[in-house]
This record gives structure tokens, sequence and C-alpha cells, in this order.
């Protein structure tokens, strides 16, 4: 699998066996990631491919959202890019991408529930790494109170992701708004957290 080679060519830092469950993490979580140091060349890559790496991100959650093991090797590959030059552009890139998968989990008509579980349980997954990359407050705040509501009224959307489900009684299983990521609150939240964020150097282990 093509995206089994990016993931390898990505993670210099070698965190690929750190990231093959996908997980929440939270504000105190010791998770032994290590972040890389980066330099403009980097951000430069991403800024010209960022499309490109988009596109087929996307067209590989759709095509492989059916497959757990090929959906957690693309999570991968996306906190990879997180990890290795943490910065906006990489959150940025990462966070649209998220909201791009969630959209598809949320309209398209021909996927079985355990799918979109899966993907909801990747993005939110995605979006609490950010957070925990850059220490970004508010948006850590909003992503939490999404994972308590899921926690809350709908744990099937949230890590770890499972072959089967059972869906207990008074657990919502339709499309409740409260229950999924607003295109403009997390956009605010990365706004406000990088408009005076510092950027980030060395490791974090």
């Amino acid at each position: 699998m093509l995206s089994g080679l990016i993931q390898r060519f990505l993670d210099r830092q070698r965190n690929a066996a750190l990231l093959m469950v996908p997980t929440i993490y939270y504000e105190f979580s010791q998770a032994q990631l290590r972040l890389g140091s980066y330099e403009s060349c980097d951000k430069t890559f991403f800024r010209h491919y960022r499309d490109k790496i988009h596109e087929h991100c996307l067209v590989a959650v759709k095509t492989h959202c059916h497959n757990i093991s090929n959906l957690k090797v693309i999570f991968a590959i996306i906190c990879s890019i997180v990890l290795e030059v943490p910065c906006g552009l990489t959150a940025a890139m990462a966070a649209c991408l998220c909201m791009e998968i969630q959209d598809y989990a949320l309209n398209e008509e021909n996927l079985v529930a355990s799918s979109r579980y899966w993907m909801h349980a990747i993005v939110i997954s995605v979006m609490s790494l950010i957070c925990w990359v850059h220490k970004a407050s508010v948006l850590y705040r909003y992503v939490n109170q999404v994972i308590s509501r899921r926690a809350k009224e709908a744990p099937h959307l949230n890590p770890p992701l499972m072959q089967s489900y059972k869906i207990g009684h008074g657990h919502v299983t339709w499309n409740k708004p409260t229950l999924f990521f607003e295109d403009w609150e997390m956009r605010f939240g990365l706004w406000k957290h990088f408009k005076d964020a510092q950027p980030i150097t060395g490791n974090k282990a």
C-alpha cells in the first residue's frame, strides 16, 4: 500500500510504533511521542505539496474506510505530519483534512456503521493530538467538550477502533450536531492559538 511507504518516508522521529492505535491525547497524557525540529524548507515542502497530500489522504480514506488496518495507516500518516513539522501550517492541514473526513463519514450514504465510527474516532484522535503537540488551550477546551459529550451519549464515536460495536440503550446513533466538530469552532481555536504562539523547537518525549 502506497500509504505505508509514505508513512515511513515521513516518520523521521520514529513514532510509527506509537501511532498504531488511535487514542485520545489529553493535556496530562504522558505520550512518548517525539516532535521534529524543522527548518523553513520543511514548511516550504508542505506548503507546496499541501493540496496533493490532502487529496491523497482523502482518496485513501474513501477507498479504504472499510478496512480498519488501512485506516490506521492513514491515521499514522496524518499524525506524522503534525509531529514532524509542528507548526501552524501542518496543524491547519491536518485539521482541514479531519473536517473533510468527518463530512464524508456523516454524509456518504453507502457506508456501514462501523466505518463511520472508525472515521469519527480517527478525527477526534488527530484533533486531540494537534492540541497536545501545540498546547492549544482554546481548541483543547472545544475538543474536550466533544469528547465528553460522546463519552456520555455516543462512546462508539470515540477511540478505540473496534471490529464490532455494541450500542448501548439510549446511545445516540443519529447525527446529533453537538457530537461532531463545527468548522468555525475548529478554525477559531487554531487561529486563537497560533496568532500568539511561539514556534516549537526540539523534541518532546
